[in-house]
């Protein structure tokens, strides 16, 4: 096992020197362009997905389908509501990992953003900060409905179509904190590379 997280760490590092020794000046106007990718990305990734599998779940377990969407306000209402899930999971996420001072790379790394000096590498970081993000929220959302599938056993009202999803969700809770906490170390390693 540590021989494969040395390789991938490895082979991260190389690709991270890539960029930069590939450091260019760009026109003024694609560097502002390319700016709001990353911002982009982030509300994507650390937002919309984790409130949008939130909201699939509750939807599932609530109807025991999922509803789509008719028009196109709907569409534009589920993506506002998605957001502010995955904004409201980011802060519970912080508060459990403050509550039990687990090491929260997200905060580290963007507290020293500023002193890395190539674009592309801030851009990359801050892409890599959104998916640790993601993996917090997703092991937030395997957390609760872990939770819930438990007590609707305990309680014996399961729905028929949620039955034998507590292992499943066992199982998705513990490997994404497997991952969460691997992913944090490579994002600490990446910045401390380009610290120094």
């Amino acid at each position: 096992m540590g021989n494969v997280r040395q390789t991938i760490l490895l082979i991260r590092n190389v690709d991270l020197l890539k960029l930069t020794e590939s450091s260019t000046t760009m026109n003024p106007d694609v560097e502002k362009t390319a700016s709001l990718i990353p911002e982009f990305y982030f509300d994507l990734l650390a937002r919309i997905l984790p409130g949008l599998l939130f909201y699939a779940c509750v939807d599932y377990a609530w109807w025991g389908t999922l509803h789509k969407p008719g028009t196109l306000l709907e569409s534009f209402f589920v993506v506002a509501v998605c957001y502010v899930l995955g904004l409201i999971m980011d802060l519970v996420g912080d508060l459990i990992l403050n509550k039990f001072e687990i090491r929260n790379a997200v905060i580290i790394v963007l507290n020293k953003l500023p002193q890395v000096k190539n674009p592309q590498v801030v851009n990359l970081l801050v892409k890599m900060c959104a998916e640790v993000i993601l993996l917090r929220s997703l092991w937030l959302t395997s957390s609760i409905f872990f939770v819930f599938s438990v007590l609707t056993h305990i309680f014996k009202t399961l729905p028929q179509h949620l039955s034998g999803l507590t292992a499943l969700i066992f199982l998705l809770l513990v490997l994404l904190f497997v991952v969460f906490r691997y992913f944090q170390e490579v994002v600490e390693e990446r910045l401390r590379i380009n610290s120094d």
